[in-house]
């Protein structure tokens, strides 16, 4: 098991945190990590706790236990201005990052720093260190989860909206029913099916009763109170089995007091439900598979205590609550009623005898209805790719960032590029794998015209460090040359994929790193890969199966994914952040700049590689009136 603690809003108290941490190791033994949630550094000004942060983050004093820690609106921006590797930013002291799931310690942990705010300016989402969270963030990390994805721990700072359904109004404090509470926070338990899920309670504690998740196991919610408000619950300890290392049987255990989902209404049986009318207290039973107490850091008493629900009433009607709830489930119920005898909504019921078949019916033949479908599926088509980011024939798409364009396919900079250079190669047809012969060829073409332009600069960066030495009269002469790290995914979606080839360029000498770690950090998601033949296309040794493969010094790693199986598609531009030291960069919607900086690198690339491309695409220089002339072609087609 993994022995962790957790604690909420220190503000900068982080000489007595550690304190306190020993004093809980000294009797209860070692723990591998402590999280902390809410404001970890100051919210405002103090020039005596301003010197003790300086003094941990130098090194000068010791934080004694790994620590992880998310961001917040407090003051953690004046006090570090780079990410060292892992996120740290001090001795044993972690900035968890923006938004996003990372193993420590051997828990897999989700988290979203910050506080929601609906209008987030390109400037906040560059910041080093998020305060507020987007709901392109956090919808962008929900995307990332299956039906069967599951994480140890969930770490947020707002309450999730409507976690307190189905629960006894004796159990929750006043105090917590007027703290705002978040859809992201929602979204995001329902999407991982955290084992525990911590948020800031200010000042008060509040454990709900275990519910269920959409895979079968409980998650425990714990609000969490600011540190040093109420010292009997200053940390949460908890001991925790890594989910990847848990027997079924031992997963779905389900403690006594056991609710339903609080975010699902729909489809529940009301003889399950915990009616907070009638129910008697809810009790957690001891041979639970994971322990989590409170340790009391008052000056009386043994040090650990069993928690207490605080006496508390939900305002409002709670028969109203009531009544909505039992007209949903009698709607649903009625519903599928409908359903089965060929009615319900749209006409659309299991057994329905309309339908499709019923329009069929108005058409003389066959022949004449399958021409209609074909039409209506082709013009769905059309309709999907005048929609998709990367089909030229978009009036949304963005051509500043286009730097060549070829017969069958074109160059771009992405959105938010984790350095100069990293392009994406695109089929001009919104076409997914594998590609068309002519196409693939083309892609090829493009690839290595920039494999030569990465080999370039280092070749010129190595000519100006000899002209520099020989000025200086040093001989210490260090080779640096760049190669690409190349992405190419088809993945298990539900509407035709636009695919594309993905080039990041890194220094050679952190090519077997960077292979490493990414085969490494798959492990984590249960991810092996498999060394593929590099003389082969992915077209050939997949076809229509969904992969995703990297290549870079040579060699090839692909992984085969089985039917609707879901990939983190942001993988390899994470661990490549990491190893750059660029973590922030991590997430693109984190580093975009504004169109004129966008267009000032993408003119200088196409004026760069330019010097690269083979006779047939050399006539791409112009390439966004050539764009133009692509969307032209596709509207014919």
């Amino acid at each position: 098991m993994t022995k962790i603690l957790v604690a909420a809003g220190v503000e900068g108290h982080w000489k007595t945190l550690y304190e306190k941490v020993e004093s809980v190791k000294a009797k209860h033994g070692e723990f591998k990590a402590l999280f902390c949630i809410g404001a970890f550094f100051p919210l405002s000004d103090d020039k005596k706790t301003d010197e003790e942060i300086h003094s941990f983050l130098s090194g000068e004093q010791k934080a004694t236990i790994p620590t992880y820690f998310i961001g917040y609106p407090d003051r953690g921006r004046e006090f570090f201005t780079q990410i060292g590797e892992e996120g740290r930013i001090g001795p044993n002291i972690y900035y968890l990052g923006a938004a996003g799931r990372k193993t420590v310690q051997g828990l897999d942990v989700v988290y979203i720093s910050g506080l929601f705010k609906q209008n987030q300016t390109d400037n906040e989402r560059s910041q080093l260190y998020q305060t507020n969270y987007s709901s392109f963030q956090y919808e962008s990390i929900c995307s990332d989860a299956d039906p069967y994805t599951m994480c140890d721990i969930l770490v947020a700072n707002e309450i999730p909206r409507s976690v307190f359904n189905l629960v006894q109004i004796q159990q929750i404090d006043n105090r917590l029913l007027t703290q705002p509470t978040s859809d992201a926070a929602s979204h995001l338990c329902q999407a991982y099916s955290p084992r525990y899920m911590f948020a800031l309670g200010e000042n008060c504690f509040y454990q709900r009763p275990p519910f269920e998740t959409k895979c079968g196991h409980v998650c425990r919610f714990l609000c969490l109170p600011t540190f040093g408000a109420d010292p009997k619950h200053d940390f949460y300890a908890a001991s925790l089995t890594p989910v990847i290392q848990m027997e079924k049987t031992q997963l779905l255990q389900k403690p006594q007091g056991t609710t339903p989902s609080p975010f699902i209404q729909l489809n529940v049986n009301r003889d399950d439900i915990i009616d907070p009318l009638i129910s008697g207290p809810v009790k957690r039973r001891r041979q639970d598979a994971d322990v989590g107490v409170f340790f009391d850091q008052s000056n009386s008493g043994s040090g650990i205590k069993s928690w207490k629900g605080q006496n508390g009433r939900i305002p409002g009607s709670i028969e109203q609550q009531q009544q909505q709830s039992d007209e949903m489930n009698n709607n649903y119920q009625y519903n599928q009623q409908q359903n089965n005898r060929g009615r319900g909504f749209r006409g659309r019921g299991r057994n329905n005898q309309m339908g499709n078949y019923g329009q069929q019916q108005q058409y003389q033949s066959h022949q004449q209805w399958d021409q209609i479908r074909m039409q209506r599926d082709e013009q769905r088509q059309k309709d999907q790719d005048r929609g998709c980011w990367f089909c030229l024939a978009n009036p949304k798409v963005e051509q500043h960032l286009v730097v060549s364009v070829g017969q069958e396919s074109y160059v771009a900079v992405p959105k938010g590029p984790i350095a100069p250079g990293h392009v994406l190669i695109i089929p001009i047809e919104h076409i997914s794998h594998p590609f068309p012969a002519n196409t693939r060829a083309e892609i090829e073409a493009y690839s290595d015209s920039l494999k030569q332009l990465y080999s370039s600069w280092g070749i010129k960066n190595k000519n100006e460090q000899e002209q520099k030495d020989n000025q200086e009269q040093k001989s210490d002469i260090k080779d640096v040359t760049y190669i690409p790290l190349r992405l190419e995914r088809r993945l298990n979606l539900k509407n035709a994929q636009h695919s594309y080839v993905e080039l990041i360029p890194v220094p050679s000498d952190k090519g077997d790193e960077i292979s490493a770690a990414i085969i490494s950090r798959a492990k984590q998601e249960r991810i092996v890969f498999e060394l593929a033949d590099s003389s082969k296309t992915v077209d050939e040794l997949c076809g229509q199966i969904a992969f995703y493969n990297f290549q870079i010094g040579g060699k090839s790693w692909i992984y085969r994914l089985s039917e609707n199986e879901r990939f983190p598609i942001n993988l390899g531009r994470e661990v490549v952040a990491r190893i750059l030291g660029m973590a922030n960069r991590a997430d693109w919607r984190a580093c975009t700049s504004n169109v004129e900086e966008e267009t000032s690198s993408t003119n200088t690339l196409r004026e760069i590689l330019a010097q690269f491309l083979p006779r047939e695409l050399s006539g791409a220089d112009e390439a966004a009136n050539q764009a133009d002339d692509v969307e032209g072609k596709q509207d014919q087609q």
